[in-house]
């Protein structure tokens, strides 16, 4: 059974991760690239155990995880905004046809 908690450890582990991805978090109505939630590492975790007592997807590790899933998640978006914004677009509009 996993823990209630992330350990203080754990929580400053992601929170080093969230600094090094360099992500904006300045909530929904903030500027593309910057509208995700402030990271909450420990919120994050608890909040997947609510979701885990309808369905779970590989136990306990599968929660520890969860942040490090969220950010991933907001990375590869930031990744293919810049793709996009950086000539992305034109590139695969000029293969078409």
């Amino acid at each position: 059974m996993a823990p209630d908690q992330l350990s203080p450890e754990t929580v400053k582990a992601y929170k080093v991760l969230n600094q090094e991805a360099a992500l904006g978090s300045e909530g929904e109505a903030a500027a593309p690239g910057n509208d995700r939630e402030p990271f909450d590492p420990q919120t994050i975790y608890q909040e997947t155990a609510i979701e885990e007592d309808s369905v779970s997807f590989g136990g306990s590790l599968s929660r520890i995880f969860s942040p490090l899933r969220s950010l991933s998640y907001w990375k590869m978006k930031a990744l293919a905004r810049q793709f996009g914004e950086g000539g992305g677009f034109q590139f695969l509009w000029s293969r078409q046809g």
